[in-house]
């Protein structure tokens, strides 16, 4: 298909995370929204389960980059603050 994509692989064999795995794979397919990435395909092979998505440009969100996490949690519990009291 000729375009980049991003792909999300399960190596453990835990069917609590693969529970949840599942349950994510149905919630992406089951939104359309331009800052949510579109789920291509859903499979298994070789013991490992993994998800093809949309790939989308911007910052990491990965663990090593807990900095930007921080900040943006920050932001939304402002939002949750009355008017004024920031």
């Amino acid at each position: 298909m000729d375009r980049t994509v991003a792909i999300k692989i399960l190596p453990s064999a835990d069917p609590e995370l693969k529970a949840r795995f599942e349950r994510e794979a149905k919630a992406i397919a089951a939104l359309t929204h331009p800052h949510i990435c579109t789920l291509y395909d859903v499979g298994h092979q070789d013991g490992t389960d993994y998800l093809v998505m949309e790939y989308l440009e911007g910052e990491t969100l990965a663990p090593g980059d807990q900095s930007k996490v921080d900040q943006d949690r920050r932001s939304l519990e402002d939002c949750d603050r009355p008017e004024g009291h920031f």
